[in-house]
């Protein structure tokens, strides 16, 4: 997966996949913190992404992995089960409101901000079944 970084603030531009992220990353946690805010920020910006990365995949690789975090672990630490963790993190549930403010809390960004990332792979995903939503359309008269 890929993610679009854009200027803004300082923030460079750039696009890196995820494997790239992780083999040039700093063994040091610490430095890494910036990019995760990075990354969050960057959804707050209305944009169309091209394939864009489940929210899990996006906590797993920029929040779980560079401070070295165990899914039991992170899951004690937000207040979760590890299931319910595991299923974000593997794509099989998506970010929930309530999960947006815990997350928020524990690596930073805004809860909108969680929850933007989650809208925007929902729609890209239904996007790609529009020609099976079948309705009618209504025209003024």
């Amino acid at each position: 997966r890929r993610f679009a970084q854009i200027q803004d603030e300082g923030f460079y531009a750039a696009s890196h996949s995820l494997q790239h992220e992780r083999a040039s990353r700093s063994t040091s946690p610490v430095k890494w913190i910036p990019r995760i805010w990075i990354i969050i920020k960057e959804w707050e910006i209305p944009m169309r992404m091209h394939n864009p990365p489940h929210p899990g995949e996006v906590i797993r690789e920029l929040c779980l992995t560079p401070l070295e975090l165990s899914v039991t672990k992170a899951a004690e630490g937000l207040g979760v089960t590890r299931k319910t963790l595991s299923s974000l993190l593997n794509g099989r549930s998506g970010i929930s409101p309530e999960m947006a403010i815990r997350l928020s809390k524990a690596f930073g960004g805004s809860p909108e901000s969680w929850l933007s990332q989650q809208m925007i792979y929902d729609l890209w995903e239904t996007k790609h079944r529009a020609g099976e939503i079948n309705v009618t359309v209504f025209n003024a008269v």
